[in-house]
């Protein structure tokens, strides 16, 4: 995991598994509870994105990603982190 010059992760990406563990894992670590989870995977079903928001993720985006949806998305993100 490799962290911002803030020292702070404030978005992660990930296609690892969907169990959740992880995550709890991460959303655990110190300074980590406000950062945000984008599950990118392969699956795009209304039940694949509800098993990632029960795992954790706060976004699920299906690959291949758009890069201007992703990029809407970052964008988003960071407006509300700097209010």
């Amino acid at each position: 995991m490799r962290q911002n010059t803030l020292h702070k992760l404030d978005t992660y990406g990930s296609t690892f598994g969907r169990s959740g563990t992880r995550l709890r894992l991460l959303r655990q670590q110190a300074g980590l509870t406000d950062t945000k989870l984008i599950a990118l995977t392969g699956y795009g079903q209304d039940a694949d994105r509800q098993r990632s928001q029960e795992s954790g993720f706060d976004y699920h985006l299906v690959k291949p990603v758009d890069s201007g949806t992703l990029q809407k998305l970052l964008e988003r993100l960071m407006k509300r982190d700097s209010k």
